[in-house]
């Protein structure tokens, strides 16, 4: 994202050696690029966050928000050190840390496979359990292992992550009961580790259970499963089927509406994770939000999708529709009707459909040429 929309076009080899001609010339584009990425692009989206409401705050998935504005994860760090919202700092500091503590499983869990030569789950889960308590136990051991294994790696991995002053502070103090409980939810979800849901509510939600040396027993380990990433085209597809299911189920049971549409959401939020700029998705999650009654929310999407790309007619269309049924933005609704039409003058719904506008706005000789068209 930021590279298409850096003023100018980059040089992708310019590091490689293979450019014989202004080679330094495209080094010095890529390191200007980098500077303005760090001083302009990285404040703004601080800025961003900071002002934003206590609820977006609580929903705010940082990868998604990053991506969207076209920064690496690497500089969640330098992030964090630009806002000014304590909250936000500790929202950031968790996502590092789970981040490192997810690629600490990993490794233990291939160490544990190369050791046996088989995937043996048995040894896996033994292993997982115990990394679990060393990081998250009330022990000397837990403390040494933040300060010496993951607050190193977080510095390698983060550029930024932690301040001088920072480093010389247990790592491990940083984090609030509260952060615990997050932390915990964030490595869950990204390693894909399942437990019963009694146990999984539990650690998301009593930081008491973290006063313990050992919290996590083996048994309540049910399985580890495998995070699988789904092209985005898949979620789509299935969040679309969701979304049918719940305006068939509309006239019958507002529950099953609720829920289906809730579950579509999941899954076009899937599918808008790896590319934010994804019209489909914003689209389809403008449209689900309107079925739940979310209509401010549906507004941000369609506005996202439109700026995604301004010159599709269709995603223009939709949103007039919108802002005519649902918000009664008479006016606004009569813009994005004409900007469709700029955009494609033969496009036949939005002719109708503004032709029907007209009528009923009171100008039936308008609205004819319209339907004419």
């Amino acid at each position: 994202e930021f590279v298409k929309n850096y003023k100018k076009p980059l040089c992708s080899d310019a590091y490689s050696g293979f450019v014989r001609i202004a080679a330094k010339e495209h080094i010095k584009e890529v390191e200007n690029a980098t500077r303005h990425l760090i001083h302009t692009e990285i404040p703004k989206l601080a800025a961003t966050l900071d002002r934003l409401s206590e609820k977006n705050r609580k929903k705010l998935n940082l990868k998604e928000v990053l991506h969207e504005n076209g920064i690496n994860l690497r500089y969640l760090g330098l992030l964090r050190h630009t806002v000014k919202k304590t909250e936000i700092k500790a929202k950031i500091l968790v996502e590092m840390v789970a981040r490192v503590i997810k690629l600490n499983i990993r490794r233990k869990m291939r160490e544990q496979m190369k050791k046996w030569k088989l995937p043996l789950e048995h040894n896996c889960r033994q292993t997982v359990i115990d990394y679990l308590n060393l990081v998250f136990g009330s022990s000397e051991e837990s403390d040494e292992h933040f300060d010496k294994v993951l607050a190193v790696r977080m510095c390698e991995n983060f550029v930024g992550a932690l301040s001088p002053e920072e480093q010389k502070y247990p790592l491990k103090k940083m984090l609030s009961e509260t952060d615990l409980c997050s932390l915990f939810s964030l490595v869950q979800e990204m390693t894909s580790l399942r437990f019963p849901r009694s146990a999984l509510k539990e650690f998301s939600t009593d930081p008491e259970i973290y006063k313990f040396a050992s919290p996590f027993h083996n048994t309540e380990l049910t399985e580890i499963g495998v995070r699988i990433r789904h092209l985005n085209i898949v979620a789509l597809a299935q969040g679309y089927v969701l979304k049918v299911g719940a305006r068939s189920h509309s006239s019958v049971s507002v529950e099953n509406t609720t829920r289906l549409c809730k579950l579509a959401m999941v899954k076009f939020s899937q599918a808008l994770e790896d590319n934010p700029g994804d019209k489909r998705a914003l689209n389809e999650l403008a449209d689900t939000s309107s079925i739940l009654g979310n209509y401010q929310e549906a507004r941000e999407y369609y506005l996202r999708a439109i700026a995604a790309d301004p010159m599709d007619s269709n995603t223009l269309f939709r949103y007039a529709v919108f802002l005519e049924d649902k918000m009664k933005l008479n006016d606004d609704a009569e813009e994005y009707y004409l900007r469709t039409l700029e955009v494609n003058p033969t496009h036949d719904h939005c002719l109708q459909r503004y032709g029907h506008f007209l009528e009923c706005q009171g100008n039936p000789d308008a609205a004819e040429d319209f339907f004419i068209r």
